[in-house]
């Protein structure tokens, strides 16, 4: 599986928690699009709650690759990803509508021109649809995701410079870099824990996991 497949399909968790660190690659390619399929048209719902269906996905993609993981564990990933999304909306990171829709109209191009495209687009007309309409519809896990991204790359912005590095080098800034994104998404967390909008996300989470026993 490509890593632009990977991406288009990973779930929220597995992208905040891997941003630098790759992909995992062990759910098949009918269990992948009929989990974000379901995502997808869940959240195109009125009223929808996203931490339900995050919390609902989470679990049945980890079911599906075979991972035993308690509530807390998922429900620590989407703390974390909460968090990010909250510090983007406090410095003005947040992607707008259009840079959601331009995100995924290159995706959805880069997609279609790879090799595993048919794939994926078998998998998708097994439930009567198209692989781009359950990646439009998945849009709000986008939003997410690209939401990640922006605040990485602001934070990653200190560490960008010109010239061709050694592979030694290479490796150096590389490791520079993972650990001061480490320490900040840890600090960025503790800040969140302190926040109005944890303490709702904690309730959000008790009520689902009510539906989800």
């Amino acid at each position: 599986m490509s890593s632009l497949i990977v991406l288009a399909v990973v779930l929220l968790i597995d992208f905040t928690n891997n941003r630098t660190q790759g992909y995992e690659d062990t759910i098949s390619v009918d269990d992948a699009v009929s989990i974000q399929k379901e995502r997808g048209d869940m959240l195109c719902q009125p009223n929808r709650n996203v931490t339900y269906i995050m919390l609902y996905s989470e679990t049945k993609y980890n079911k599906a690759k075979g991972i035993d993981k308690s509530m807390t564990e998922i429900e620590e990933g989407l703390v974390r990803s909460e968090a990010l999304c909250w510090y983007a909306d406090n410095h003005g990171l947040k992607p707008s509508d259009k840079d959601i829709e331009k995100y995924i109209d290159q995706l959805v191009s880069d997609i279609k021109a790879s090799e595993e495209y048919d794939e994926y687009e078998a998998a998708a007309e097994a439930h009567g649809t198209t692989y781009e309409e359950i990646l439009r519809n998945d849009l709000e896990t986008y939003r997410i995701t690209q939401t990640v991204e922006n605040v990485y790359q602001s934070v990653m912005k200190q560490y960008q410079q010109d010239g061709k590095l050694s592979t030694a080098e290479q490796e150096e800034k590389d490791e520079m870099m993972q650990a001061a994104w480490n320490d900040f998404v840890k600090k960025t967390i503790e800040e969140y824990k302190s926040s109005s909008d944890y303490s709702v996300l904690k309730r959000e989470f008790r009520e689902a996991e009510k539906k989800l026993q």
